[in-house]
């Protein structure tokens, strides 16, 4: 039992890292991507909800997990965080299956239950090949 709530209630520990594979990544300026470099369970962290459209962002100070809230917020608003992809990275669909496969629930947030349109714009920048490995 133990083990499932490290898994269900830790945080990926990340940093920065430059992704320049060619010569036309170092000509665009590379990209940077967070790389997990350790799991670590803060107590009042895990009591955070889920949201695919957070109200929080979480950095690490050394040892420190520092929680921001990311937006204007109303006196007595829920602060969120986001689990996994956020709204805009994936579409809807994947992002709940992913949600309910490793942390088995279901998600109610309101990008999940509202209005999609961003799903359009997601799949909008996927290429229609799937042999295809980028510009």
């Amino acid at each position: 039992r133990a083990l499932c709530q490290i898994q269900c209630n830790s945080h990926a520990v990340t940093a920065l890292q430059d992704r320049r594979q060619s010569l036309a990544d170092v000509e665009r300026g590379g990209t940077r991507r967070a790389r997990r470099v350790a799991v670590a369970v803060y107590a009042a962290a895990s009591m955070l909800n889920h949201s695919c459209k957070p109200n929080t962002t979480v950095t690490y100070q050394k040892r420190e997990l520092e929680i921001r809230v990311s937006r204007a917020l109303d006196a007595g608003s829920e602060l969120t965080h986001c689990y996994g992809p956020q709204q805009g990275e994936m579409c809807t669909f994947v992002r709940r299956a992913g949600l309910r496969q490793q942390y088995f629930f279901d998600c109610a947030c309101s990008a999940c239950t509202g209005d999609q349109t961003s799903d359009q714009y997601v799949a909008g920048f996927a290429c229609p090949d799937i042999n295809c490995k980028g510009a």
